[in-house]
């Protein structure tokens, strides 16, 4: 099954997606309200799925247009709220002017997109200047990842792992982090997908991390407002958490960037 059919076809990624309750939305609607104070003008939600966080969006004061590959996805969320514009298309390719959007936020949806650099290039594109591009999407090279699954049974989003291969996981996906801050390449490496849905993320097109986005933002000419700080839910995490945080940023198992598009820019 390609990717297409994968979400326009899957019955069961489908209702797991559009029956997601409001709390799996909450972190990333703080972390939006955090740091994109200013409500006036449209907000992009990029592979906005079913709709619920377009949604959540509008419903605390903004005004978002969702957008999203699947054409299901988008016929779910006309249907269901019809107050919103969505429209349908690659996150590579977007049917919107230049300068459009005052930001541009995309949540758990970046890992599939197929040309990751290519999207955040049209992304840049379609925000104003002295626009923000909020992104919050999971590390799928935080070592945090096996090491939650070896109380998972080996389940992770690679396949089923026994112990040792969990401990391999753990040591590679920190040795490829700490390679990717040395040598700033900003190349997300690609990953097969499995569109026979196991497990979150083992659809997911490539290796996507903080790391190489950060590189990529700035080599598109975005000025980095925040890397991997969870400001908007600090009284939410213990000192350990925080202290580690701070250690080791490019390590957490969730990527939380803003950046901001240089207001002299044009494009």
């Amino acid at each position: 099954m390609d990717k297409f059919n994968f979400y326009n076809n899957s019955s069961e990624y489908f209702n797991i997606l559009k029956n997601e309750p409001a709390e799996y939305y909450d972190e990333f609607i703080q972390f939006v309200r955090y740091y994109l104070n200013n409500k006036q003008g449209k907000i992009l939600d990029v592979g906005c799925g079913t709709g619920q966080s377009t949604n959540y969006l509008k419903e605390v004061g903004y005004q978002p247009v969702g957008y999203d590959f699947s054409d299901r996805y988008i016929e779910h969320a006309k249907k269901n709220y019809p107050e919103i514009e969505f429209r349908q298309g690659a996150a590579e390719k977007m049917p919107f002017g230049d300068n459009e959007f005052s930001a541009v936020v995309t949540y758990n949806s970046i890992e599939h997109f197929d040309d990751i650099t290519g999207s955040l290039s049209e992304m840049n594109r379609v925000l104003k200047p002295g626009g923000l591009l909020i992104i919050q999407a999971p590390n799928l090279l935080s070592p945090k990842l096996p090491i939650a699954s070896i109380r998972k049974n080996g389940q992770t989003f690679e396949g089923q792992k026994n112990f040792f291969e969990l401990i391999w996981m753990i040591v590679k996906f920190l040795g490829i982090i700490l390679f990717k801050s040395i040598s700033k390449s900003g190349r997300i490496k690609k990953r097969k997908p499995n569109y026979s849905y196991s497990f979150p993320d083992n659809d997911a097109t490539s290796y996507v991390n903080p790391v190489d986005l950060k590189i990529i933002f700035k080599k598109l000419g975005l000025r980095i407002i925040s890397y991997q700080k969870f400001d908007h839910t600090l009284r939410d995490k213990s000192i350990c958490q925080r202290v580690l945080a701070k250690l080791c940023p490019s390590a957490m198992s969730i990527i939380r960037i803003v950046a901001e598009k240089n207001i002299k820019s044009t494009t």
